[in-house]
């Protein structure tokens, strides 16, 4: 691994230069503040220091590879008419206007534990106009996720007419077989049998049919209701689930299907080029985009894109297990105030990686669900096992690589349906 350190004025200079001389693959590991200059520390100029690594330098990079002919690279294409009347214009307006005001002074993000968004509320008084530190001291004592759901006292499959218990089984084994949980498993066809019981013509079909009818139930969010008004939605999650790509996605299915005005905040500078690859689909769609360096500057970066309706934040992938990653989200998610906080998982994970995941992002506020990967899963019962495990609904699922067509919005049914086909394979 190749690792150098970049010194300049601002962060963004020193991004520059890291990608300037390391290419778009970089990956920036610690940013400090230093002096240069002055007398005995007097008169000293304050510059902002990076430190980046890349597996090879490109000098290797180049010198390794053979010879090769210029060649076009390829735009992402967007399928649709591209807007271009009403929409934001691609860059910022020179004079920011003031930061707005949080939708409620002192609210919490949503989803929070009503433990947590009261220590949020008092915290916010203490704190004035800044959300982020008036998260500093919120969350101090872990946040618990919810249990799982009590399992039903056990009924023998025996107690139950044979072509039932045959038909009860086989469906247990093939939901256990395409990532549905034991215990999630095991109580949806302790609710077909009980439901069928009494039907003297029970069938392989009609299992299958009242499973999937309360599949589809149990997955579709309680007390849903149509959203009004600018909303901010913000994807968090660990490194590699493909939250920029995701983002770029849900952009193109706002504008080009739901006709909405959109802007992209991208705040994850740990990838050099996760920044590029959100502008150029910015540029595609004809939508504003900011970035952000600082959670500091977040409150201008949704006054300057204060003409959406939507606006999507793209957050730097972070490993539940580091510390000081989590505790720079947490200042990130208080200074954004977001309406919406989806945790994007990839449907290739394992359930016991899963909820070690979902845990460590608990505490964090997030109130649904994003998955991703179908298309390279042999587990989709995962999402039916995490909905009904830690009682959050989600809001799409992501079947390639694809954008802006291999995105599917949450139809319960639809997901059901396809779980119960026994197998991912593209088939949404």
């Amino acid at each position: 691994m190749w690792i150098k350190k970049f010194q300049a004025p601002t962060l963004q200079e020193a991004v520059a230069k890291v990608k300037a001389e390391l290419g778009p693959e970089a990956v920036i590991l610690h940013t400090t503040h230093v002096k240069q200059g002055g007398l005995l520390g007097l008169f000293a100029s304050r510059l902002i220091e990076v430190t980046a690594a890349v597996e090879r330098h490109p000098d290797e990079e180049r010198a390794s590879r053979p010879a090769e002919s210029p060649r076009s690279v390829a735009v992402p294409e967007v399928k649709g008419p591209v807007p271009q009347a009403g929409r934001p214009p691609a860059t910022a307006p020179q004079r920011p206007a003031p930061s707005p005001p949080p939708k409620a002074l002192g609210d919490a993000p949503a989803g929070w534990p009503a433990a947590a968004a009261e220590a949020y509320r008092q915290a916010y008084v203490t704190a004035g106009s800044d959300p982020a530190a008036a998260l500093d001291p919120v969350l101090e004592a872990p946040v618990r996720p919810p249990q799982s759901q009590p399992t039903p006292e056990p009924v023998p499959v025996g107690r139950f007419d044979p072509r039932m218990a045959t038909h009860l089984e086989r469906l247990g084994g093939e939901l256990v077989n395409v990532g549905v949980g034991e215990e999630s498993a095991y109580n949806l066809i302790h609710r077909v049998g009980l439901r069928l019981t009494s039907d003297p013509d029970v069938s392989a079909l009609k299992v299958r049919r009242m499973a999937a009818h309360l599949m589809a139930a149990d997955l579709a969010p309680p007390g849903a209701s149509v959203a009004k008004g600018r909303r901010v939605i913000a994807l968090i999650g660990p490194t590699g689930v493909g939250k920029t790509t995701t983002l770029a996605k849900l952009a193109a299915h706002y504008v080009l299907q739901e006709n909405k005005r959109v802007a992209m905040v991208a705040a994850d500078t740990f990838r050099v080029a996760a920044v590029d690859q959100l502008r150029t689909y910015a540029e595609i769609l004809g939508v504003p985009i900011e970035v952000v360096y600082e959670a500091e500057e977040i409150p201008g970066a949704l006054a300057r894109t204060a003409d959406a309706e939507i606006v999507l934040v793209d957050t730097a992938g972070r490993s539940h297990r580091n510390a000081g990653h989590m505790d720079e989200l947490r200042r990130y998610l208080g200074a954004l105030h977001a309406d919406e906080v989806h945790l994007v998982l990839s449907l290739t994970s394992s359930e016991r990686d899963a909820q070690a995941m979902i845990e460590g992002y608990w505490p964090y506020g997030f109130d649904r669900f994003l998955f991703t990967k179908w298309d390279e899963s042999s587990s989709p019962g995962l999402i039916y096992h995490l909905v009904q495990r830690y009682r959050r609904p989600f809001s799409f699922v992501t079947t390639g690589q694809s954008v802006p067509e291999d995105i599917v919005a949450a139809n319960p049914l639809r997901i059901a349906e396809a779980i119960l086909g026994g197998d991912a394979g593209g088939q949404l």
